[in-house]
């Protein structure tokens, strides 16, 4: 019975694949899109990739933020922002994965990354963090319609410090 029906089986898993295959092609598309909008993201280009009506939490502010709402210091950061050097911050992400959405409008990352500050006492400081992002396509580009993101190490652990 199964010889019956191998033939019309291999056609179906054919077609069936090369559907897949060209599905994975956009996204992909899509997935190296967004990997190229990180890097910029990490090189300080963020106004061109962040919605205007994005949503933002890290542990530095208490509560999330929208849009360029400027959010209230949270009393459990690492840094205090008071003790960095203005616009030192830098970021290096890693991306763990990125799912697009079938519509192609949206997508989800999730991703390891460092942050690293410099602090006013001459202290090179790095932290390892969490990252997850929901990206939504706009006018053909992606942007971060909401990010969360986190410092990953145990909560009695100071950031790693490196001479400068």
């Amino acid at each position: 019975m199964i010889r019956r029906y191998a033939p019309a089986l291999v056609l179906a898993l054919a077609a069936s694949s090369s559907t897949m295959l060209f599905a994975q092609g956009s996204q992909s598309a899509d997935e190296q899109a967004i990997r190229e909008a990180i890097a910029r993201y990490d090189k300080g280009e963020r106004n061109t990739i962040m919605a205007s009506d994005r949503v933002f939490w890290s542990d530095a502010t208490r509560r999330p933020t929208v849009g360029s709402e400027q959010g209230e210091e949270s009393p459990n950061i690492r840094v205090p922002l008071a003790t960095r050097v203005p616009n030192s911050q830098r970021n290096k992400t890693m991306p763990a994965h990125i799912e697009v959405a079938k519509s192609g409008d949206l997508a989800y990352e999730y991703s390891n990354g460092e942050l690293s500050v410099d602090t006013k006492d001459s202290r090179h400081l790095v932290m390892p963090q969490g990252i997850l992002r929901v990206w939504r396509k706009e006018a053909g580009q992606w942007k971060i319609a909401a990010m969360f993101t986190r410092v990953i190490e145990d909560a009695g652990t100071p950031p790693r410090s490196q001479g400068k």
